[in-house]
């Protein structure tokens, strides 16, 4: 034996209600009904819970005790189903992103602020890693999702292209090329230079313009992160090319910037296995970022 929900539905209707009219009238049931009820509750419980004063039932010490503990059980129900809410509308779970360096400032940070407007229960975890890494995260079903500047013929993993980015040049804020509002490869030739590291492969993307050219630059430091980049140029160790997205997020530091000739961009991708099920979460986050192209 043991006692069922509509006992214990009326047991809290007769706690709050006070009387078995009132009781019966909450549960859109009879008095007859809920009087049973009551008494096969008292009969499961093992305990007296209500006791007769002239023509009033007033609960007992243990009612009172069994009261508190339902009303805590409830309340983690009613949080249950909040939570479910939640889920159904998208507003509840856990998204983890893997981004190329390049793009693990401003351009991810405006994509998650839209996403997270609305969603305070929604948990986001971002790891700057390079494209090889994440397309292999992505390919293991480590990570939710990727945004890479490269794809690959691995397989299970679909590449979405999305808007490419623009490069431009940074200098020092009295660097002789702030003069120019164009800077052209050639106007780099000899010119100490800050370059993204080998393993961004934008590096690559940068160095054949000017190995097209014949075009010798004076690398004095290199480093994986553009915004690193952005601070030696602020600094004066030299010039360089980021892209316009690491440009402007850290204009604050004072250096210049100007348009590139010939023009460069990196592709980039957003990147997810076929092979698993994503959550609608992951998927709404997915749709918001291809409405965006």
């Amino acid at each position: 034996m043991r006692i069922s929900p509509r006992q214990i539905e009326a047991f809290l209707a007769l706690m709050e209600c006070g009387t078995v009219t009132a009781a019966a009238e909450r549960l859109y049931v009879s008095q007859p009904a809920v009087s049973r009820m009551l008494s096969r509750f008292q009969y499961e419980a093992g305990f007296k819970a209500f006791k007769r004063r002239g023509n009033k039932l007033e609960p007992t010490a243990a009612a009172q005790v069994f009261y508190f503990e339902v009303k805590r059980v409830y309340k983690g129900l009613d949080h249950l189903n909040i939570i479910a809410k939640e889920l159904q509308e998208n507003r509840r779970g856990y998204l983890n992103i893997c981004v190329m360096p390049a793009l693990s400032n401003s351009w991810i940070t405006s994509q998650i602020k839209d996403f997270l407007t609305g969603r305070d229960n929604v948990f986001v975890s971002i790891t700057p890693k390079p494209s090889h890494d994440i397309i292999d995260s992505v390919s293991k079903q480590i990570l939710d999702l990727g945004i890479t500047g490269l794809r690959s013929d691995t397989q299970g993993i679909d590449f979405h292209p999305l808007p490419p980015l623009v490069a431009v040049c940074i200098l020092p804020a009295h660097h002789p090329l702030c003069e120019k509002n164009l800077i052209t490869a050639q106007d780099l030739s000899g010119q100490d230079f800050v370059s993204l590291s080998n393993i961004d492969n934008s590096r690559t993307r940068i160095d054949q313009i000017f190995e097209n050219q014949g075009i010798q630059r004076k690398i004095k430091l290199e480093t994986a992160q553009a915004s690193t980049i952005c601070h030696m140029v602020a600094s004066g160790i030299g010039v360089s090319i980021v892209t316009q997205y690491a440009a402007e997020e850290a204009s604050y530091l004072g250096f210049q910037i100007r348009p590139l000739e010939p023009s460069i961009s990196f592709p980039i991708y957003l990147v997810q296995s076929t092979r698993r099920k994503y959550s609608s979460l992951v998927d709404e986050f997915v749709e918001q970022i291809l409405r965006k192209i």
